[in-house]
Order: structure tokens, then sequence, then C-alpha cells
């Protein structure tokens, strides 16, 4: 899956937002899933701002996830 499609994932998803995110659960951040690959978003809903905090493949990313303690950005190694 290329940048491109999961660009235009987080440009559909700036309208309509809460219908097309997800909460991550345990964690201050929601997903969007595009195919296989995740990117996990940080939400500002009082300036409705999307934050892309870190993109990976579904089987990588919920992992790199837990290991960053709640209120720190996840950081995903890229593939």
């Amino acid at each position: 899956m290329s940048l491109i499609v999961i660009l235009n994932k987080v440009d559909e998803a700036t309208e309509w937002t809460d219908h097309r995110l997800e909460r991550l659960s345990g964690y201050p951040y929601y997903k969007l899933r595009a195919g296989d690959y995740r990117a996990i978003i940080t939400w500002d809903q009082e300036t409705d701002r999307l934050i892309v905090e870190a993109v990976g493949h579904r089987r990588n990313i919920y992992r790199e996830a837990r290991r960053v303690p709640r209120g720190l950005t996840p950081r995903v190694k890229p593939t």
C-alpha cells in the first residue's frame, strides 16, 4: 500500500471525522484503517485537526503503541 493511499484516507477522514476514526483503546489516540495498514492519529477536536503520529502494518503498529508510555508519541521503525 502506497503512502498516497494512506494520505488519501487521512484526507477523507477530515470530513465526518467522528465516523471515520476509531478510538484506540487504552491510549489517547485514534486509528484509521487503510487496508492492512493503520495510521495512529491524534485528533484535536477543538480545532478539528488531525495529526498523524505513526503509520505501520497492522501486525506491528499496535505492538509498538503498547511499548510507549501513555501520553508519548509512538514511533514505528520503517519496514
